[in-house]
């Protein structure tokens, strides 16, 4: 099970856009659930306690707690 934050970005997107999504964020004013782990998606980085995955098979990223 992974904490997932209510929020997701459609489509590829670059790594400094993920970042300035992060960084532009409130996560701690987020909802948020736990969830098993999608099957089409691959964990890409993690920033200040939050982290990027992006579900290949529907193409779109979404962000958890880490930490």
């Amino acid at each position: 099970m992974i904490e997932t934050f209510d929020f997701i970005t459609e489509g590829m997107r670059e790594d400094s856009d993920l970042v300035d999504i992060i960084n532009g964020m409130v996560w701690c004013e987020m909802e948020s659930t736990y969830q098993d782990k999608p099957t089409h998606s691959r964990f890409l980085f993690a920033l200040d306690g939050i982290g990027v995955w992006y579900d290949y098979g529907a193409d779109y990223h979404f962000f958890t707690h880490e930490g």
